[in-house]
């Protein structure tokens, strides 16, 4: 089952012209009966928008066929992102995406002043003006 499928001129108008994941969203609903929750939803926003970004370049012609949420047959598995055509010889290809948003790190406060090693005028080399607020 695919839920979304489209060249990329029709993507890339989707994306321009209405909220991406509402466009996704609405698919999902056709092809599955289902909802999803509000995660899913701001996943496909930031992900999306971002892949109509890469989809912008000229190398890729405005013909090149793309899905988003392949769900692979007799599995609970899916690809997010799948884009195919053909290359000079003709040959068919395809490209898997799995799109997955950057998460920082967390780096803990008391390591980042160690490593920092700040210094202030009241207090010189030690960083209890920073630590005690």
């Amino acid at each position: 089952m695919i839920v979304y499928a489209a060249t990329k001129q029709q993507f890339l108008k989707d994306n321009d012209n209405d909220d991406i994941e509402e466009v996704i969203l609405r698919h999902y609903k056709d092809a599955t009966g289902k909802n999803v929750g509000s995660s899913e939803i701001r996943s496909w926003q930031g992900s999306l928008t971002y892949m109509a970004k890469v989809l912008r370049d000229e190398g890729l012609p405005s013909d090149a066929g793309l899905a988003i949420e392949l769900h692979i047959p007799q599995s609970s598995k899916r690809i997010d992102f799948l884009l195919t055509g053909r290359d000079e010889n003709q040959a068919k290809k395809a490209v898997l995406i799995e799109l997955k948003l950057p998460v920082p790190k967390p780096v803990p406060w008391r390591s980042w002043l160690a490593a920092k090693r700040p210094t202030c005028s009241v207090h010189g080399q030690c960083c209890r003006c920073l630590v005690s607020g």
